[in-house]
């Protein structure tokens, strides 16, 4: 393990939700009194700009101080470099696994939140509401296409890398206390990360955790990217397919 781990549990909290917090109230802010793309387009940008950049600036000026030299070489100090194709037949499998929980533990818990659910847009406001497809397809089709665009990549591919370079990398290998008990406790915290996503957290939990006590196991970071790219991109692409339907 890495013998300059520093972080303490407090400080891994504040890392964690400080910056989830001020950019899901940013974007909150921005909706209610703007909405001229869709809140998913808006969410896109604003996280863009300020989640994506602080978890990249951490581990670079986290990297800087350890090493002298910028670079992201502190968030895979503790893995290696298997063959490829083990690491994109685990990313499959793991999907293959989270698809399983989706139509079971997930359904469950969708139908149980489904209260929650209603009464936090009816206090937001529709605009916030994802699946409220009928609102989303009212906008002109030129947003709607720069919306999906900007959806696959930044959702399918930017985010998820830089999430994991982030948690599964720097965050996990930095962490004091090493151990299984590290890629259980970073997940239950990378899912209730997700503050603008309040539900669903059984199911994340769940599917997460699994994946990255392999990960961890296996140390190989590559499952742990391959995985999240490809759960985000199935989510991109129904998305895409349900507001061009």
């Amino acid at each position: 393990m890495n013998e300059q781990n520093n972080l303490s549990f407090t400080k891994l909290l504040l890392l964690i939700f400080i910056p989830s917090l001020v950019s899901t109230a940013l974007y909150v802010t921005i909706g209610t009194y703007w909405q001229g793309v869709p809140s998913i387009c808006l969410f896109l940008i604003v996280f863009a700009f300020t989640l994506l950049p602080f978890e990249l600036g951490v581990v670079l000026y986290a990297n800087k101080k350890q090493s002298g030299k910028s670079g992201l070489n502190i968030a895979f100090t503790d893995y290696q470099k298997p063959k490829r194709w083990k690491t994109l037949l685990w990313g499959f499998v793991l999907f293959g696994f989270a698809g399983i929980i989706s139509f079971t533990l997930g359904e469950i818990e969708n139908k149980l939140t489904s209260g929650l659910s209603l009464r936090l847009f009816s206090e937001l406001g529709e605009y916030f509401n994802w699946n409220n497809f009928e609102l989303i397809k009212q906008y002109p089709k030129e947003i709607l296409i720069f919306t999906s665009v900007l959806y696959i990549v930044t959702n399918a591919f930017v985010f998820p890398v830089a999430e994991e370079i982030y948690f599964r990398g720097y965050l996990t290998n930095n962490l004091q206390k090493q151990g299984l008990f590290v890629p259980v406790v970073v997940s239950v915290l990378f899912s209730l990360y997700h503050l603008w996503l309040p539900f669903n957290n059984v199911f994340r939990i769940t599917v997460f955790t699994v994946a990255y006590v392999i990960t961890y196991k296996k140390k190989d970071i590559g499952i742990a990217i391959v995985f999240h790219c490809l759960c985000n991109l199935f989510s991109s692409v129904s998305f895409i397919v349900s507001v061009f339907s």
